[in-house]
């Protein structure tokens, strides 16, 4: 009596330990689809943006810190030039 109660008892603690954990590997994985379907989003805009602005695609193995990089010279050669435009015209 007593040995088959407690058998049952630790058989409904495996399985529902079972439950727990199966049930929070589903939610990081959904958690995790979410993240990168979010960076996926991301490297989408951030593709356009630099197709814009760079005049040119934004090859798929270029990492974000890089074409951050690579805006911000663009950036400031465009700055320098705009500068060099408006110091040659008032001569």
């Amino acid at each position: 009596g007593k040995k088959l109660k407690l058998q049952n008892a630790l058989k409904f603690a495996a399985f529902s330990v079972s439950v727990l954990f199966i049930a929070i590997g589903l939610f990081f994985q959904i958690q995790l689809f979410k993240v990168n379907k979010d960076g996926k989003n991301l490297r989408n805009r951030l593709s356009r943006n630099y197709a814009a602005v760079a005049l040119e695609k934004l090859p798929e193995k270029t990492t974000f810190k890089q074409a951050i990089k690579d805006l911000g010279t663009l950036h400031r050669r465009d700055i320098y030039i705009v500068k060099a435009d408006t110091c040659t015209y008032g001569v």
